[in-house]
């Protein structure tokens, strides 16, 4: 089965091109645009803007080193390797993930990617399912609240959603606190600075060089992460929306 972004077409693909061409500095036409099918293509066109690759050092090897200097300086041991396991960090910080990402984001001064859970990206049947409970939770709550107090009206259909609502958040940070972990791809070190290379691709290449076509690559993977919540590996042939 082929991977999909699963873009609606309703403007997901336009604040796509609006971020390649702010990072990368270049200029996308409506006819190029209209003419992208996948990833691949689109990393096409940027590399047709770029040249002959002139690099010295890769911004994935700059993110590895500032990586592993914020890890020996929190108490890793110094033979770390891009092949080192994240697991093996863990420890790091009294074994909380949360804290282990935000010193290590702030230590390294490198964006990291979000740590995500298993609701980071909701099917849109899950979407309107959760607006149905809640529409059930306020009913639920008027009733109950009619029944216990013996008044009704528009502000106690107001207060009972405003509870529902506020159930319903709290439930979903409490959640997100429980499950959010450290992204299932990201399974090395190197996988890690990867992705981090690609998520401060600009600050990189402001400060040390262009970057090289996987440098590219990884920065548009850091685009479009968070625009499509998918978490999978992203390849040449995914494309934007399903057809």
């Amino acid at each position: 089965m082929q991977d999909c972004l699963g873009f609606s077409g309703d403007g997901d693909e336009l604040d796509v091109i609006v971020d390649v061409e702010r990072t990368f500095g270049i200029s996308v036409s409506v006819r190029e645009a209209e003419e992208l099918r996948n990833v691949g293509d689109l990393h096409d066109l940027i590399e047709s803007r770029f040249g002959a690759e002139r690099t010295k050092a890769c911004h994935s090897q700059i993110a590895f080193y500032a990586l592993r200097r914020a890890l020996v300086a929190m108490g890793a041991e110094r033979h770390i390797a891009p092949v080192t396991p994240i697991s093996q960090l863990r420890a790091l910080e009294s074994g909380s993930v949360v804290r282990l990402w935000d010193a290590l984001g702030r230590r390294s001064g490198l964006c990291l990617p979000a740590l995500e859970t298993p609701f980071s990206k909701l099917p849109h049947w899950v979407t309107k399912l959760s607006s149905v409970f809640l529409a059930v939770v306020a009913v639920a709550t008027f009733i109950v609240a009619d029944r216990v107090f013996g008044t009704s009206g528009v502000y106690m259909w107001l207060g009972a959603f405003f509870g529902a609502f506020v159930l319903c958040a709290f439930g979903m940070y409490v959640t997100g606190l429980v499950f959010r972990d450290v992204p299932a791809r990201l399974v090395t070190l190197g996988d890690l600075a990867r992705e981090a290379a690609g998520y401060n691709f600009s600050e990189l290449s402001r400060v040390r060089t262009e970057g090289s076509r996987s440098d590219r690559w990884y920065a548009l993977e850091a685009i479009l992460r968070p625009l499509s919540g998918f978490k999978r590996s992203i390849n040449r042939s995914t494309t934007f929306i399903s057809s």
